[in-house]
């Protein structure tokens, strides 16, 4: 493959995520339309999502979070709701009368008459 010599000098580089958009582009049919100053740009997008991904796992570890993301507060927790209530059981009861009186009054609303074209011809004949 032409693109060894390539792909290497980009790892010497130390430029992983050009070679990852490269591989990427190879693989799409798409991208080989392009032209190299539509490519390039993609690339070069790539290699600085890349670094910066790079960058933040570094700080990430480097910060030894003990805990998880999200805390939860235990005196909030308590007084939380849990859609368990009465209210909840309320408005679920009246969104479900509503959706049922709706479609009641639409089918009676929107019901298709049948056809009355054989009764006028018979009426012809």
């Amino acid at each position: 493959m032409l693109n060894q010599p390539l792909m290497e000098k980009l790892l010497a580089m130390r430029l992983q995520g050009m070679v990852e958009a490269l591989k990427t582009q190879e693989q799409d049919r798409a991208s080989n339309e392009l032209t190299f100053l539509e490519r390039l740009p993609l690339l070069v997008d790539q290699q600085w999502t890349w670094r910066e991904n790079q960058a933040l796992k570094r700080r990430l570890k480097a910060a030894k979070l003990r805990g998880p993301a999200c805390v939860e507060v235990p005196p909030l927790k308590a007084i939380a709701p849990t859609q368990k209530e009465p209210p909840f059981a309320i408005a679920q009861l009246a969104v479900l009368v509503l959706f049922v009186v709706l479609t009641t009054f639409a089918v009676k609303k929107f019901r298709i008459e049948p056809m009355t074209v054989a009764k006028s011809s018979a009426k012809a004949a």
